[in-house]
């Protein structure tokens, strides 16, 4: 396997080499403070892992949040700004966010806004933060139970991806990452999919040429449309209109969804429409709705929660005007974007899975 994928804004590197890389990029740029940001989790299970590695930031400044959904808002922000604004935190500064999806949302886009802009390396602990959620600069926070409805693009300057930190995850953690990769085989490769889809993780080391070529897709894709300007970027958008629809939903609720866990469910509706709407074989549907229950268990999403994630649903970023806009199967492997969908099939969709046992 490659030990590096180079891109336009950053680098990622893999494996216990790639902290020799952040040495020389810590060594050369000089920075006036270092500081981590982490959650408790990781702070536990994964800092001492990243010091050991990197004796440069022993002596950095850590931020510790708690951990979840629930803290990616702007009073975390407030708290990580204050920190850094007490610790007398500079333009020559640099922050690592070490973590999950969370933590590398809120760290980065932190960061970009602190005295208009510092900057930041991403190192990745959860599976679904090392094929999704640090890579291609999406930044941001939740608004009122909205999923990361303020943000901004900013890159980091490095990604280290080190499998080691998988270790410290909990089955559902590795299993909601699963996810986002079957996407990537659904909207990209197939053969990745085929691989995938009976591939169960109960040793998450052993999937590490899968997770680099789930790595690899997010980045050709972004690379062609970095901000979704010609659209392309937003096939890596199926499955999520309704699936951050239905992890918004539940964010205040005694169970919250995994953003995978959300996105899978997200998928099995996303490829229902594809059906309807985009040509998708029936076939390919069952394959899909198939894998993804045999993967996931869920709560059954109860009747008056649906109109809660359609009203979450009406706030996705790639509505125009009014219009619900999804990106669509054609095949498993090959997926289009910009379909208008309206909001009776996208109920329809929903209330469809209800009928399910997860």
């Amino acid at each position: 396997m490659k030990k590096i994928i180079s891109t336009t804004n950053y680098p990622i590197f893999f494996g216990k080499r790639s902290y020799n890389k952040l040495k020389i990029y810590l060594y050369k740029t000089n920075r006036s403070k270092l500081f981590i940001l982490c959650d408790i989790n990781t702070h536990k299970l994964c800092l001492k892992h990243l010091q050991k590695n990197v004796s440069f930031l022993r002596k950095s400044q850590v931020i510790c949040l708690f951990s979840g959904e629930k803290v990616k808002n702007i009073d975390s922000s407030l708290y990580i700004w204050r920190s850094l604004s007490s610790y007398k935190a500079d333009r020559n500064s640099l922050l690592v966010n070490i973590g999950g999806g969370v933590i590398n949302d809120i760290g980065g886009f932190s960061a970009t806004l602190y005295k208009r802009g510092f900057d930041f390396i991403s190192v990745p602990t959860s599976l679904l933060s090392m094929v999704d959620a640090s890579i291609g600069g999406k930044t941001g926070i939740d608004l009122d139970h909205i999923k990361n409805e303020i943000g901004i693009f900013s890159f980091p300057k490095i990604i280290i991806i080190d499998f080691h930190y998988l270790q410290s995850l909990c089955y559902r953690e590795i299993i909601a990452g699963k996810a986002e990769m079957l996407k990537h085989g659904l909207i990209y490769d197939k053969n990745l999919w085929i691989k995938l889809k009976n591939k169960y993780i109960k040793k998450p080391h052993i999937w590490n040429t899968e997770i680099f070529t789930s790595i690899t897709i997010k980045q050709d894709i972004v690379k062609k449309d970095p901000y979704e300007i010609k659209g392309l970027r937003k096939v890596l958008n199926f499955g999520h209109s309704i699936g951050h629809g239905i992890e918004s939903s539940f964010l205040i609720d005694n169970f919250s969804f995994l953003h995978g866990e959300a996105i899978a469910i997200g998928m099995i509706c996303e490829a229902w429409i594809s059906y309807l709407f985009n040509k998708l074989p029936i076939s390919q549907y069952e394959d899909i709705k198939q894998t993804i229950l045999d993967n996931y268990s869920f709560p059954i999403i109860k009747t008056y929660v649906i109109q809660k994630i359609i009203n979450h649903i009406q706030h996705d970023k790639k509505n125009i005007k009014g219009y619900i806009r999804f990106s669509l199967l054609k095949l498993i492997g090959n997926c289009s974007f910009d379909h208008k969908i309206s909001m009776e099939s996208i109920k329809n969709a929903i209330c469809l899975i209800r009928k399910y046992k997860f």
